[in-house]
């Protein structure tokens, strides 16, 4: 009786794809990290719905320059994500490999660069190398 091969999809598109198919670990990281985001979020919610109009406003302009990238609102958003992580434990939880760190993983997802963080943080040597060469 001769042995069969069976079909493996993953197999398949490991062999005849540019970037290995994720194992199930790494896609319940991934989700994992979404439910953190989603968690931080709420919580910076809290404070945005206790404030009254004039304090949103202030929040307001504060979360567009960390948007942009003032240094001191960038600063005040991440000291924020960084004691919601502490407050419950997630300071070591897994984040995208692309990020430096899971305080700048969750910057950059609620505040919407996660588009641009491998050029903004230098971390991908062709972001590095275009850099250098216009400097």
């Amino acid at each position: 009786m001769a042995v069969r091969n069976l079909f493996s999809l993953e197999n398949f598109l490991d062999e005849y794809s540019n970037e290995p198919v994720k194992t199930r670990q790494e896609t319940d990281a991934y989700f994992d990290f979404e439910a953190i985001c989603s968690l931080v979020e709420k919580k910076l919610d809290i404070d945005w719905n206790d404030a009254d109009d004039a304090s949103k406003q202030l929040k307001l302009e504060r979360e567009k320059s960390a948007i942009i990238g003032y240094e001191k609102d960038v600063l005040f958003y991440k000291d924020k994500i960084r004691e919601i992580l502490r407050q419950n434990k997630l300071e070591e939880a897994s984040f995208p490999s692309y990020y430096q760190d899971i305080i700048d993983a969750i910057f950059a997802e609620l505040y919407g660069l996660a588009g641009i963080s491998p050029w903004a943080y230098d971390t991908d040597d062709k972001y590095k190398l275009h850099r250098q060469q216009k400097s």
